[in-house]
């Protein structure tokens, strides 16, 4: 892990995803990137921005990243190293094009920890479309949570579905470069599946995880939204990794009220994995 993206509006929640972000960096020896979008598209198409508005909404952007970064390096030392870089454009675009120039490895950005309409928009928006359809892994902070060494990830999946092999593989990758044990959380309806053939997942797994920490739980139930909260208010774990591909049926915890739900009562960090 080399570069880590780190958008920021500036908001109580975009600086605490920067300190959570400034923890992994100092963990991997990373740069970190601070990235802000000065977007005209919330402004009227009928109002003119001339080159000079436009100028001044660049400076302004870089000026506080430039305080963001000051802050940043006066708590967590001056050996982080990090850069600032602002754009004039949708977030979206902001954001994915300084993560190919800048061939980042992670992404990290923060959400609100309280539901509003503003808030509910914000965690609607940038933050799930980056995790929907960048293929880096986007990490989403709320705001309750402080960067602490992981040492235990649960990655939340169905054994049932296609595709999970490759996912199982890349979960591996990441409790490798962590240090961390790997929990693997089904969701399903255990009635509805012979039991001999989840007894052959588990077999599977063992032997493809034979070089790592790790266990499998099979919950019964069919709402995996309030299962996986249910069992992570019981088992806290470091960190939540889901797949937000739509093939895969957890591509429906980054919709709207879904991923908003985990986000908020879980109050831990996830990681949005393709």
């Amino acid at each position: 892990m080399k570069t880590i993206i780190v958008p920021t509006d500036f908001s109580a929640a975009a600086e605490n995803s920067a300190e959570y972000a400034a923890g992994l960096a100092h963990f991997f020896g990373a740069r970190m990137v601070l990235v802000n979008a000065c977007s005209l598209m919330s402004v009227s198409y009928d109002v003119p921005f001339s080159q000079e508005t436009i100028s001044q909404m660049y400076a302004m952007s870089q000026e506080s990243l430039q305080n963001l970064k000051e802050r940043l390096l006066k708590k967590h030392g001056t050996g982080l190293a990090i850069e600032c870089v602002s754009g004039i454009g949708s977030e979206f675009e902001i954001i994915t094009n300084t993560a190919q120039t800048a061939k980042a490895d992670i992404i990290v950005m923060g959400v609100f920890g309280e539901a509003g309409p503003l808030k509910e928009r914000f965690i609607g928006g940038t933050a799930l479309t980056i995790a929907r359809n960048q293929t880096i892994p986007t990490f989403i902070i709320p705001s309750e949570v402080s960067y602490k060494p992981i040492r235990r990830i649960s990655f939340a999946c169905d054994l049932e579905q296609s595709g999970q092999a490759e996912l199982l593989y890349k979960a591996k990758l990441f409790c490798q470069v962590f240090h961390a044990n790997l929990e693997i959380v089904n969701v399903g309806d255990l009635s509805a599946v012979d039991v001999s053939y989840k007894m052959a997942h588990h077999v599977q797994q063992e032997l493809q995880f034979n070089n790592l920490i790790h266990s499998t739980v099979y919950i019964d139930g069919i709402d995996a939204v309030r299962e996986l909260e249910d069992y992570f208010k019981n088992n806290p774990t470091d960190l939540i990794m889901l797949s937000p591909q739509k093939h895969n049926p957890f591509y429906y915890l980054f919709n709207n009220s879904v991923t908003r739900s985990l986000t908020f009562h879980s109050k831990l960090p996830i990681l949005a994995i393709h």
